[in-house]
């Protein structure tokens, strides 16, 4: 109700897009995860060619291939899928400026130990000399007994996937070392949340 006492109209929109935001940004992950957009940048392709190329199941492909489409990942021109620009620059792998590296960090929190260390040392390769690799997360304290919903939450990963586990700063920090990173440090953010800083 506005001061005029004339109510103003209200959507739900907004708090549906937000709530439901994790859909496309999954699907963009998946599609980094297959490597699909690298596929495209090497020839634009039809349904059934890239769902052969990639292996993926007939039942979802179409589905998946035109959510790209709508979320404006990739272009359609009759039934010819191809790399939308800023995806065919910065989502294929063969190219200096890939920045995948960084997305599949961003789900990283589902996997289990190596695919992490695998996630921390791609992310590695993609940085030039002197660049920041930033981890967001509910880092776990290195005593393991103040950061209640971080180890909540991997309590709830343990339950629910095969693998996926949350992990201190320190570990962090070990795997930036052993990938290459020459230093890193933890630094607090707000509430339960911290970021990770490594130094290539």
């Amino acid at each position: 109700m506005s001061h005029t006492g004339t109510e103003v109209p209200v959507s739900p929109e907004r708090i549906l897009q937000t709530g439901l935001a994790f859909w496309a940004s999954k699907t963009l992950l998946s599609a980094v995860e297959l490597e699909l957009f690298t596929a495209l940048s090497e020839r634009p392709s039809t349904a059934d060619d890239l769902r052969e190329r990639l292996g993926l199941h007939p039942r979802s492909s179409l589905d998946f291939f035109d959510t790209l489409v709508a979320l404006g990942f990739l272009t359609r021109t009759g039934d010819v899928y191809a790399n939308a620009p800023d995806t065919d620059v910065f989502l294929d792998k063969r190219k200096p400026s890939y920045v995948g590296g960084i997305l599949e960090m961003a789900n990283q929190r589902l996997f289990g130990f190596w695919k992490k260390k695998m996630l921390v040392r791609k992310a590695y390769d993609a940085l030039p000399a002197g660049g920041a690799f930033i981890v967001y997360e509910a880092v776990i304290d290195d005593e393991r007994r103040k950061n209640a919903f971080g180890l909540l939450m991997s309590l709830n990963m343990l339950i629910e996937t095969p693998g996926g586990f949350d992990y201190t700063g320190a570990d962090c920090i070990g795997w930036m070392k052993e990938a290459g990173f020459r230093e890193g440090r933890v630094e607090h953010l707000v509430g339960p949340d911290s970021m990770v800083v490594g130094i290539k």
